[in-house]
């Protein structure tokens, strides 16, 4: 699946969520990491669409190393530090918006 989680994801600590494939299913209201990273490896495809959901991370990166894609059609994206899109090299990053809201705290 190339779903992993590093640390914890429920807010109480450091918390990384990276997303290289497969499917993520979200029951709760919210998703507050340190960092969420989609496509974080070569030759990795991700894409992560949501809406009424709440995002919080330090730093997001969409398109680290691979090609990612986040898509937003309601809810809210907050991001306090950094975020970045398409950003190493070969990578591809897409961030499209027909809906809700994002805080970019210091885009790149």
């Amino acid at each position: 699946m190339g779903v992993g989680a590093e640390g914890d994801l429920d807010g109480a600590g450091e918390g990384k969520l990276v997303l290289n494939g497969g499917i993520l299913d979200l029951a709760g209201p919210s998703i507050d990491v340190t960092t969420l990273s989609i496509a974080d490896n070569t030759a990795t495809a991700f894409a992560l669409t949501f809406g009424d959901k709440a995002i919080t991370a330090r730093k997001m990166y969409v398109g680290n190393y691979g090609a990612g894609t986040f898509n937003q059609k309601g809810g809210s994206t907050t991001v306090t530090e950094r975020l970045y899109v398409g950003t190493c090299g070969a990578s591809a990053g897409w961030l499209t918006q027909s809906g809700g809201s994002i805080a970019p705290g210091g885009a790149r």
